[in-house]
């Protein structure tokens, strides 16, 4: 694919020059600090690892920040794309070329989100959606040949796709037109919550349902726009059987996928329970590999999700088209006590079991794992990000590299 990239300057296109106009009072002013999401949704906090790099999504001081470590190296930058107002909140997705497509939530007064698209961290290719993008880490996916797919809101839920890397947008469906087909009956859909890439031009989205015990995995018509939506996700397990599941992730490609669910249930004395599920698909058999449910309305560690998703990396990432979900390897759960100390729970495609990791550092937002390398936890205090690094053998976290954001400078 052809881009006409520009480079890491100040100012912004003529396509994005109305959304500059709005913003430009934005990074001079003081930030608050970044909102708690609302109820059921899932913090924008992620990282990604594939061939080339790792990149993580930060909020630093009211602002997001994107950061990057090259494969081979160990020193983490700050690569944000400028002259975009970042402090609605930024998602990212990544082609399996690697190309990585960076968008904007809006804020203030900004009715839509500016779409920036890379494939170094160095030069960007602007562009913009058709309208706002929705909350959720997974609302925005690259795939291959310049196309991908965005949730938008708050129009019922409706997704958009393009196939010239972000300068064209069509709808595609709706929350309401899903709603209409067989598996959206089955499913019961209550809302859009994530988008991926299938291949061969589909989309794959992530909704809730509102009937027990469907998991709403949604894999579209394709191209062409023949065929109707089916249900494509995993099954839960019989002590699930019974709960309402929301996808906290999808992340995809045409051969591998990665889902994380939420399944809430009725306790024995009528209060609700929430379980988080992981599940793995090679896409060829329609297949999945499911880990146990990792309880987090009983037992130890209570509290709320600060981050999820998947990390690390898998055999995949040697090559040199790997999508996310190929390095989907593990499955990490960021969880905030009560007391306000941070626990990580870990799983992976091929162990039965979730794995505590103890004592993650204060202030912790996101966790992140190059291929080959030790667990890092990435850590936000005022204007720093602070990069801990995990020895399993000692069990102590180790600070690596400190990176200071001048305020405003996204």
């Amino acid at each position: 694919m052809s881009l006409k990239l520009r480079p890491r300057a100040r100012g912004i296109s003529a396509l994005v020059a109305v959304a500059a106009l709005l913003l430009a009072g934005c990074a001079s002013a003081s930030p608050a600090s970044a909102p708690p999401p609302a109820p059921g949704r899932l913090p924008l906090a992620v990282s990604f690892t594939t061939a080339k790099a790792t990149w993580a999504v930060v909020p630093v001081h009211g602002f997001w920040e994107l950061l990057r470590v090259p494969a081979k190296g160990s020193h983490w930058s700050n690569v944000t794309p400028p002259g975009v107002g970042d402090s609605g909140g930024l998602v990212i997705g990544i082609a399996p070329d690697e190309d990585l497509m960076a968008g904007f939530l809006p804020s203030d007064l900004l009715k839509f989100s500016p779409v920036e698209r890379t494939d170094n961290g160095s030069v960007w290719a602007p562009g913009l959606l058709p309208g706002a993008l929705a909350h959720g880490p997974d609302v925005l996916s690259a795939g291959g040949g310049g196309s991908a797919w965005a949730v938008l809101a708050p129009d019922r839920g409706k997704v958009v796709a393009t196939s010239d890397g972000g300068s064209d947008w069509h709808s595609l469906v709706d929350e309401s037109q899903l709603a209409g087909t067989a598996a959206g009956r089955a499913c019961g859909v209550t809302g859009v919550t994530a988008v991926a890439d299938a291949g061969a031009a589909a989309g794959l989205l992530g909704v809730s349902c509102a009937r027990p015990g469907v998991v709403g995995i949604l894999r579209g018509p394709g191209g062409k726009g023949k065929g109707d939506w089916t249900l494509t996700g995993p099954k839960l397990p019989a002590a699930l059987a019974e709960g309402k599941v929301r996808v906290l992730r999808l992340v995809g490609g045409s051969d591998d996928r990665f889902v994380l669910l939420a399944v809430t249930t009725a306790g024995s004395d009528h209060a609700d329970e929430e379980s988080v599920l992981a599940a793995w698909s090679d896409g060829g058999d329609g297949s999945w590999h499911e880990s146990p449910p990792l309880a987090l309305g009983a037992g130890s560690p209570t509290g709320e999700i600060v981050s999820a998703g998947p990390i690390g990396a898998g055999p995949g990432v040697a090559g040199t088209t790997t999508t996310p979900a190929a390095a989907a390897a593990t499955a990490s759960v960021l969880i905030r006590r009560p007391d306000g100390s941070l626990a990580t729970e870990q799983v992976s495609a091929t162990t039965a079991t979730w794995r505590l990791v103890a004592s993650t550092p204060a202030r912790t937002v996101a966790l992140a794992q190059a291929a080959g390398g030790p667990l890092e936890a990435l850590a936000v205090q005022g204007q720093f990000v602070q990069i801990w690094s995990h020895d399993p053998a000692s069990a102590y976290w180790r600070k690596i590299q400190t990176i200071f954001v001048p305020p405003g400078t996204s």
